[in-house]
């Protein structure tokens, strides 16, 4: 959530440049004008298994790596605080949060959210990895090893189907 009204924009890119620096695509990237003070960064994952602490361990990295506070960008959602979805009506302005494009302008065709992409979750895990163990990202081998475990799960959950079937 990034509120610095005279800095948001300015904040939203130097971020979005970070976390393209990191292997994410800017297809990836998605931003949500708050309908408020400034704005919202998400990315939407494939799968349900992003952990809290791997969204944590990411947002701290990109953050300090950008030189902003936990002020300027705060991370959402907490115990204490929600995540505001898109499309939604802001109470006290009365306004709509719209997705935005690269030039941070309100996109108000809601069919949008039919281009949306789902980033990978095993490749977001490496990142987080490489993170903790302070490594560089080796793009070529995560690219590999996320399509090994997605395939893995795949069978898995494949598995899972059939014997489910078999009970029956």
């Amino acid at each position: 959530d990034v509120d610095d009204s005279d800095n948001s924009k300015l904040i939203v890119k130097k971020l979005i440049n970070k976390i393209q620096s990191m292997g994410i695509s800017r297809d990836y990237i998605n931003i949500v004008d708050s309908a408020n003070k400034g704005f919202h960064i998400f990315l939407f994952f494939d799968t349900i298994q992003v952990y809290q602490s791997e969204a944590q361990t990411f947002y701290k990295y990109v953050i300090q790596e950008c030189g902003i506070s936990t002020t300027q960008a705060e991370y959402r959602a907490t115990s204490g605080q929600a995540v505001k979805l898109p499309l939604s009506f802001h109470r006290k302005t009365g306004k709509i949060s719209y997705f935005v494009d690269d030039n941070l302008n309100p996109i108000k065709d809601n069919t949008h959210i039919l281009s949306i992409k789902q980033f990978d979750t095993f490749y977001f895990k490496e990142i987080v990895a490489s993170i903790k163990t302070d490594k560089k990202l080796d793009r070529m081998n995560m690219s590999k090893r996320s399509d090994f475990y997605r395939n893995l799960l795949d069978k898995i959950t494949m598995s899972e189907a059939v014997n489910i079937e078999n009970v029956g």
